[in-house]
């Protein structure tokens, strides 16, 4: 089947859909899948996916809108969905509501366990979660936009030349692995749009340099996976720019306060205006834990000792500022004293797309404001 020409740069995630090995962890997941006064399970959320849901699922840290996630329900679903439905006959009768969802979750086992049947457009960039309320042990969840069911899904067996899926709940597809599965799928099912025009997200980071950074590492379709990606492609190009001239880029810096260490690495200190600055890599702040106490540790600091890079190991004295930097995959955060300064989660100061070798002037000249102003 030859494919559509395809324009849109996505990440993509295979996610396996499991089944609990428990009556309680089935009352668990009754509970998180509770809708509408319906009790479901994961699959059932799935199979009458309803976009009004809000439905979120465990996805990687580096997924974001527009990327997309692929389902395998795994084939340890066929013998625990079996199990517990025996566990029920015995305990509550065949017409309890526990033991007929249980015979509806065999049936479901039986037609789907051991494939990949379905694939989802993420509707933005994934989160930390801190409710119970989430799909299995991923702390990572991003909301769905829509999902499609293949009429006939893959067998582990056919995926098996492209892709292998691990024991934990997350496989990551790269370049040829997706289209690979893809092709695949298009051999034996109509596409949805958002698979079907999706092309992988690699622009070839190893061609960057301190002149093409801005089109290649800037690009709207760009994605980084890892924070050393973010780091090396694009913000130890975008810093050199920023920082004074003449003065290094320090990297991996162990902070001190009053002559103790706070705990804290920052990623980077550069010196802007004579004051030395804090930034931080993530790949996606949404999806952090405890950004604003991470940062706290690296600002109002008086020395730090760098531990890579022309200076390892030399102690760099330091005015107690409380602006730090922050840069991931979206754009270029400013904080200072747990606040964010003209910018808010998911909202960059400036959006990613945006920076340039022109942004040396604007970040500058902002930050050359907000010290005027007599900010820390």
């Amino acid at each position: 089947m030859v494919l559509e020409p395809r324009d849109r740069m996505v990440q993509a995630c295979i996610t396996s859909v499991s089944f609990p090995d428990t009556l309680d962890g089935l009352t668990r997941m009754e509970e998180k899948n509770r809708y509408k006064g319906r009790w479901l399970t994961d699959m059932d959320t799935l199979l009458g996916f309803d976009p009004g849901a809000g439905t979120f699922w465990s996805a990687p840290p580096w997924i974001t809108e527009g990327d997309l996630l692929f389902f395998y329900h795994t084939k340890s679903a066929k013998v625990r969905t079996a199990a517990l439905r025996r566990q029920a006959l015995t305990l509550y009768g065949s017409q309890s509501r526990v033991t007929q969802l249980l015979v509806h979750a065999v049936e479901v086992a039986g037609r789907y366990a051991g494939t990949l049947f379905g694939c989802a457009r993420v509707a933005g960039a994934s989160e930390y979660v801190t409710s119970d309320l989430f799909h299995f042990e991923n702390r990572h969840s991003a909301p769905l936009a829509e999902f499609h069911l293949f009429a006939t899904p893959l067998t582990l067996e056919q995926m098996a030349a492209h892709v292998h899926i691990g024991q934990g709940t997350l496989t990551p597809l790269y370049g040829s692995q997706f289209d690979g599965l893809r092709e695949l799928l298009a051999a034996q099912n109509p596409l949805p749009d958002f698979l079907r025009q999706a092309r992988y997200g690699e622009l070839g980071f190893r061609s960057v340099n301190g002149e093409n950074w801005p089109a290649v590492s800037c690009a709207p379709g760009a994605r980084f996976i890892r924070e050393e990606q973010l780091r090396a492609y694009l913000l130890d190009f975008l810093l050199g720019e920023i920082k004074d001239e003449a003065t290094p880029l320090l990297d991996e810096c162990h902070c001190y306060r009053g002559g103790d260490k706070t705990g804290g690495i920052a990623d980077y200190f550069i010196c802007v205006h004579g004051r030395w600055l804090p930034v931080e890599a993530k790949l996606n702040i949404l999806a952090e834990a405890d950004l604003l106490g991470q940062v706290a540790r690296y600002t109002r600091v008086d020395s730090i000792v760098p531990s890579r890079g022309a200076v390892t190991g030399s102690r760099v004295q330091t005015d107690p500022s409380a602006i730090c930097l922050v840069v991931d995959q979206s754009g270029l955060y400013v904080l200072a004293d747990g606040q964010y300064l003209e910018c808010a989660p998911g909202e960059p100061l400036w959006r990613r797309e945006t920076l340039g070798h022109a942004s040396r002037g604007s970040i500058r000249e902002w930050l050359a404001a907000v010290f005027a102003d007599g900010h820390p």
